[in-house]
């Protein structure tokens, strides 16, 4: 029988728990040359984020995955994380993470809170040849990570999102609730739609204890 929560809130990994774009700085560092044909390819919208992320990563060497885990460990985290993660569990409220990062490094950074968070949803890859190989299970059009498809899976009378790039544009298409910053920010307020601008974690757990005008309350 499917869990129905009463309030669930996700959150995307690069940019929005690091401080820094993790992925881009990867693929920047690693194979910079591809990074830099592909990345403006994306950021000038001439390539979907699904072609993108498939052509970067399967361009990495599957040897390079410690030293990818190795340069992501010194990435710090918005601060508030913690505080955050501890409110929640505190109010019963599931944590969910929504990322077109990979699932390698991610886990591995976010060990020492694993505890407090539900589930991780991230890129999955195959290093067992020459070059990572994306596990991809869907068929959606245009994201590698379908992170809209992600947040409907999950029954709630409230989904709360929290993200910082264009590619967290679909995932708020599911949520009730929207935190945005930076690109995100910007394009939400374009198109007029409802959204609480945030900082640090710190800005979303004032927001939440109800600071302005909302309540967060704990699933039966």
């Amino acid at each position: 029988m499917t869990t129905h929560y009463r309030q669930i809130v996700f959150c995307d990994f690069d940019g929005t728990i690091t401080v820094n774009e993790t992925l881009r700085a990867v693929l920047e560092h690693f194979i910079p040359d591809k990074a830099r044909e592909v990345l403006a390819k994306l950021d000038a919208g001439t390539m979907t984020l699904r072609q993108g992320v498939i052509e970067l990563i399967e361009s990495l060497p599957s040897a390079l995955e410690e030293d990818i885990i190795a340069f992501t460990a010194s990435q710090p985290i918005r601060p508030g994380f913690a505080e955050l993660l501890e409110f929640l569990h505190r109010e019963g409220v599931p944590f969910v993470v929504v990322s077109s990062g990979l699932g390698f490094y991610i886990e591995r950074m976010l060990a020492p809170w694993r505890h407090r968070i539900h589930a991780v949803h991230a890129l999955e890859v195959d290093t067992s040849g020459p070059h990572m190989r994306l596990h991809l299970d869907h068929n959606h059009p245009r994201e590698a990570m379908p992170k809209e498809w992600v947040l409907r899976r999950y029954a709630a009378d409230e989904r709360i999102a929290i993200g910082d790039s264009l590619s967290d544009f679909e995932m708020v298409k599911a949520a009730d609730r929207v935190f945005a910053r930076d690109r995100l920010l910007e394009r939400l307020r374009d198109t007029g739609a409802a959204v609480i601008p945030y900082n640090d974690f710190f800005d979303v757990i004032q927001a939440l204890q109800g600071a302005r005008g909302h309540t967060i309350g704990t699933n039966p």
